[in-house]
């Protein structure tokens, strides 16, 4: 049991410190958890965090969000083509995201993580390139 409880503490631990927005969800789109970096991109907008968290808080955060980019809708996988556009002051981020079902031998029903990459560094670093 205290092997268990380390393991579940040390997932969490990794999950929180990951540089990278990461949540998850289940089929009513309810977030079960998310990273400090989601915080983050809420406090940096100044929204306040829903105590009943949604998939739509978090889709609420990004400036560019139509009904193709719903991460409901998205496939499993890495989704190069899929841009989410976030901008708050002279902060400007670019995620693509990658889509996992997870499902646990504990947990009766799967569940969604998603992970966004912020792809703008290396957008800004390929046009640098360009102009060289």
């Amino acid at each position: 049991r205290k092997l268990n409880m380390m393991a579940i503490s040390t997932v969490k631990q990794i999950i929180e410190n990951i540089p990278a927005p990461i949540f998850a969800y289940n089929k009513h789109e309810r977030i079960l958890f998310f990273n400090k970096v989601v915080a983050a991109l809420f406090y940096d907008k100044k929204l306040p965090i829903p105590e009943m968290l949604h998939v739509w808080n978090i889709e609420d955060l990004f400036d560019n969000m139509t009904k193709e980019l719903h991460f409901a809708t998205i496939q499993e996988g890495k989704s190069h083509e899929l841009k989410y556009s976030y901008e708050h002051g002279s902060i400007k981020k670019i995620f693509i995201p990658a889509k996992f079902i997870v499902k646990l031998e504990t947990s009766e029903e799967p569940y969604n993580v998603i992970v966004l990459a912020d792809i703008a560094p290396l957008l800004m670093q390929m046009q640098m390139i360009a102009y060289t």
